[in-house]
């Protein structure tokens, strides 16, 4: 094994993070988007509270995690802030119910007949 991924094991067991026992190695210091952008560290925080928020943020399009990013650090004020991020928890949540038709196999979409 490497210095740096030992080094990075025993700083993510030594942390523990609250919530996260299950998933001790998912805990991030800075996470970046697909396409490298840094996503900031209140969203980031938010995101790893939860296996299931983390991994859905990970299936995300680049699109919609850059997106997301920016609606976040266009806030001036720490209350606007706050309620965004909130807000891209619920829209990130939300993803698979938007883009559900997508994920189907072509030949189970039902379409109707043009008489």
């Amino acid at each position: 094994m490497s210095e740096r991924l030992k080094e990075a094991v025993l700083k993510t067991v030594r942390r523990k993070p609250r919530g996260f026992e299950s998933h001790p190695f998912r805990q991030r210091d800075s996470m970046e988007t697909k396409l490298g952008q840094t996503v900031p560290q209140d969203l980031a925080l938010a995101l790893q509270q939860s296996a299931d928020m983390l991994t859905t943020w990970d299936k995300l399009r680049p699109s919609c995690q850059r997106t997301y990013v920016k609606y976040l650090d266009e806030a001036k004020k720490p209350e606007t802030r706050a309620r965004r991020v909130q807000r891209v928890l619920k829209m990130t949540a939300d993803y698979y119910r938007r883009h559900q038709k997508e994920r189907q196999e072509p030949n189970t979409i039902v379409r109707k007949r043009q008489e």
